[in-house]
């Protein structure tokens, strides 16, 4: 008998038996721990999607208040115009309870009040261009200096 056979008769088959019992261990190893690492990933999504869903309830509550602020500005300045209108309303209506003479009177008041600021608008704004233009005439006439002068020079 020899001694190689011997090893390779009676040590394969126990070695064959270890590595198939090893992997059946690691194989049973890996399924318990994915499954366990599986149950702690999905308590933490469960306590992450609660944090979220704070959060996003306290970003909607934040939301919702800028908006009812916004709604109630929005109100008052509609409540501001309703009131403008309806004194406007309650001017033309006591206009038009007047008579020709007094309509006719209160109509030339306005054109001559607005005639007066449109008069002094119109002045004011001829004699604002005219030192305009004076003013870029005289800085026109600088440049030309200042850029043809030292070109006639080098040509002479």
């Amino acid at each position: 008998m020899n001694f190689g056979f011997f090893l390779l008769d009676n040590l394969l088959p126990l070695m064959t038996f270890l590595l198939v019992y090893i992997g059946l261990f690691s194989g049973v190893m890996a399924l318990i721990y994915s499954r366990r690492r599986a149950r702690q990933l999905e308590i933490q999504d469960q306590n992450e999607s609660l944090e979220s869903k704070l959060r996003l309830l306290g970003q909607s509550a934040t939301r919702a208040s800028s908006l009812a602020k916004q709604i109630t500005i929005e109100i008052d300045a509609m409540t501001a115009k309703a009131i403008h209108a309806e004194a406007a309303a309650e001017n033309a209506q006591k206009i038009a309870e007047l008579s020709d003479k007094e309509r006719e009177a209160v109509a030339e008041m306005v054109r001559r009040e607005l005639g007066g600021q449109l008069q002094g608008r119109g002045k004011r704004d001829f004699w604002t261009q005219v030192a305009l233009s004076s003013v870029f005439f005289i800085l026109g006439i600088l440049a030309s200096i200042f850029v043809v002068t030292p070109l006639v020079s080098k040509l002479a």
